[in-house]
């Protein structure tokens, strides 16, 4: 419509520059201003065209709404949140069709800031081709707040909450009361070494018995959670296993624990996991819309380990309920010790994931510098917790085929996130780097050199210097070093075959780790990932 009306515009302005010229008698000056003002016309149009294509594209922030649901909502900037660095990550987002994020939802002092959402595919559990074909389908969709999303083994976290609910009524004494005497009927398939299984190694995922979902993908037969969602009896699926470690030992992440905690709630409460979570937790976290899938061959069993859907809203809820230790809404829902349970550090977890430890089916660790915890599940659906900041993020996402995206949910906290809260900016000033870090530079050519760096704080910012481990790397002094929010970067001279040449590096800070890159002197880009020493 502006651009008809530009055009309109610009032609009656055309025509009375034609008329002076004839009134002038000058064709020659008339055929100047026509050429001219063509140019400038299509030149302007052009021009509008670009304005308006670009306006499509660009990102502008709204203050999300209020539907009666129990949110109530703000501004970014009422809550202490530059939106700048929001709109630039929105901005990104909307130039990509890869980044398979289908919302994001931040909620600071226990109101809703902000919300987004995407297209995308869902995980359909419910379809007939899983049940009667076990292939996985995904299903298109135009994701809003009042559309369930696939939560995947968020649902953990939810069936610990649960558990949690069932021992404050007393139908479960508490959590060391052995697994198997939930399960009297399987007494042959248990042995001495099964009897010292508890309800706090399920929930910790240390109960000793083998079960692996990562070797292969999800949807491969091979894979111990496909096998066990489609088995006919799950109970028996996961106790006739031998163990192979002591329980309370070893951490080893399996959805077969969670699906015998989701027993062990239906059987002690005489309600499906379903209908005890509708009456017990989610009605009174207001949350009126949710699914619960089956397992296909034993009905009766809900998918405690990953079935549940809800909206990205109401998962907020399932993070909020935690920040404010148990209370919704200033009616207890959940017991304040169950919560600092659920996230205190049962078992360090060392294999590789994105986090320090596990609690009660809850991982935790640091994101830059501030302490977390938060529920994680396929696909790239969180629920991230940071206590210390008072904030609540939500991601649902579409990576089930194990695509690379070009940004994290870690990223968009660390990067865009944490940098444009005031608060965060007043903590991340006291971070100090002061002392040892060791660890590896992964060289172009996928070898890696073992090697330590020094950092220490003095009046005029840091010094250091980047030393070999046991290899033939020489010490090389750090110069020009900068530690702002999560970002550490610095140079220094790095004596090569080619002579002295200038290196530069940028890492970020995280869970005690600074992890980054640089180009080395053959053009190829080396990543440098250092912990602190404790």
């Amino acid at each position: 419509m502006k651009l008809k009306f530009f055009q309109r515009e610009f032609y009656k302005y055309w025509m009375r520059l034609i008329c002076v010229a004839q009134k002038v008698n000058s064709y020659k000056s008339a055929r100047t201003l026509f050429i001219t003002s063509a140019v400038c016309l299509i030149v302007s149009i052009c021009c509008i065209g670009t304005a308006c294509r670009t306006s499509q594209h660009r990102y502008e922030y709204a203050v999300p709404v209020e539907t009666g649901d129990g949110w109530h909502t703000a501004a970014l900037s009422e809550m202490g949140i530059d939106e700048t660095l929001i709109v630039r990550l929105m901005n990104g987002l909307h130039r990509r069709q890869d980044h398979l994020i289908h919302s994001i939802l931040i909620v600071k002092d226990g109101v809703l800031v902000f919300e987004e959402y995407f297209a995308g595919s869902d995980v359909d559990m419910f379809s007939e081709a899983l049940i009667r074909d076990h292939s996985l389908d995904l299903a298109e969709r135009q994701f809003s707040r009042d559309e369930l999303h696939y939560c995947a083994s968020v649902s953990k976290s939810v069936t610990s909450q649960l558990l949690g609910i069932a021992l404050d009524q007393g139908r479960i004494a508490d959590t060391d009361a052995t697994m198997l005497s939930f399960f009297p009927e399987y007494a042959d398939l248990g042995s001495p070494e099964k009897e010292k299984i508890s309800v706090r190694h399920l929930l910790t995922m240390t109960t000793g018995l083998p079960f692996d979902e990562q070797t292969y993908p999800i949807a491969d037969s091979r894979n111990d959670a496909f096998q066990l969602f489609f088995s006919r009896d799950p109970v028996a699926y996961m106790l006739s296993r031998d163990l192979v470690h002591a329980p309370g030992t070893t951490y080893q992440y399996s959805s077969g624990d969670t699906v015998l905690l989701g027993e062990i709630i239906r059987r002690t409460t005489g309600q499906s996991l379903p209908s005890f979570a509708e009456e017990h937790l989610f009605k009174p976290l207001q949350i009126s819309s949710f699914r619960w899938a089956p397992m296909p061959e034993a009905p009766e069993i809900a998918y405690a380990a990953g079935g549940l859907y809800l909206r990205p809203r109401d998962m907020a809820k399932v993070g909020q309920l935690m920040l404010q230790e148990g209370i919704w809404d200033g009616s207890r829902v959940l017991s304040s010790d169950w919560v600092h349970q659920s996230v205190a550090q049962a078992i360090p977890v060392s294999d590789g994931n994105d986090a320090d430890g596990y609690g009660y089916d809850w991982k935790f660790g640091r994101f830059g510098g501030v302490d977390a915890y938060w529920a994680a599940g396929w696909g790239g659906q969180y629920i991230v917790v940071l206590p210390d900041l008072s904030l609540v993020f939500v991601q649902t996402g579409g990576r089930y085929r194990g695509e690379r995206t070009p940004i994290s949910y870690d990223e968009i906290i660390e990067d865009y996130i944490l940098p444009s809260m005031k608060e965060y900016r007043r903590q991340a000033e006291t971070v100090d780097l002061t002392g040892e870090w060791s660890g590896h530079v992964i060289l172009g050519d996928g070898s890696r050199a073992e090697i330590c760096m020094s950092l220490a704080k003095g009046e005029d910012g840091y010094s250091g210097a980047l030393r070999g481990n046991g290899n033939a790397i020489p010490e090389m002094k750090l110069r020009d070093i900068i530690f702002k929010l999560n970002r550490l970067t610095f140079e220094f001279d790095f004596p090569g075959a080619r002579g002295t040449e200038l290196i530069t590096v940028d890492l970020r800070y995280w869970h005690d780790t600074l992890d980054g890159s640089y180009t080395d002197p053959t053009g190829d880009s080396d990543r440098l990932i250092v912990q602190r020493e404790r």
